[in-house]
């Protein structure tokens, strides 16, 4: 994290957020300890990742919306799982 001054008032920022979770997705497929990974992200720039994941064997699940996907993201994975309105009302039923 870092801390940075923004209209006057400081706030922290998550920094490098996206690097950790590539590089843990990546070690826990490498150090096989899961099957499936679940990346809720729409962001393309996952797709190197995910091939990575690929190599060792391991599937990747996708969840996001789905009007702000990466198409080649989407391709790439194993399943799309879509929240819209109608689905995360069901999940707080």
């Amino acid at each position: 994290m870092i801390k940075v001054k923004i209209d006057g008032k400081i706030i922290y920022q998550v920094k490098e957020d996206y690097i950790r979770l590539a590089v843990d997705m990546v070690e826990g497929a490498a150090d096989d300890v899961y099957d499936t990974a679940i990346l809720i992200s729409t962001d393309g720039d996952f797709v190197p990742v995910i091939q990575a994941v690929n190599k060792k064997g391991k599937g990747v699940e996708n969840v996001g919306f789905e009007k702000q996907f990466s198409y080649h993201l989407k391709q790439e994975c194993d399943k799309f799982i879509r929240l819209n309105k109608e689905f995360l009302e069901r999940c707080f039923d």
